[in-house]
């Protein structure tokens, strides 16, 4: 996401991709947050471990997100253990 985008529009993104997210793995309101390394932006997706169903979708994730969501390609995974 190197190019300057806007706060809706990062916000209308991230629900395009947490939706296509949830739909693959059969959840609802998965967290995520934003990560950023230099100017390129990541959205994570919050899940509890590693495993090949969330692998799986976050390749179909990429695969189907429009072709000008800020967050395509800059998809990824990061695991919090739940309490």
């Amino acid at each position: 996401m190197s190019q300057v985008v806007s706060q809706a529009d990062e916000k209308t993104a991230e629900s395009e991709a947490r939706a296509i997210f949830e739909r693959q793995i059969g959840a609802h309101e998965v967290p995520t947050h934003v990560t950023f390394a230099g100017n390129e932006s990541f959205l994570k997706f919050i899940v509890g471990m590693e495993a090949p169903i969330y692998r799986h979708a976050l390749r179909e994730t990429q695969l189907a997100l429009s072709p000008d969501n800020p967050f395509r390609g800059a998809l990824g995974l990061s695991f919090k253990k739940a309490k």
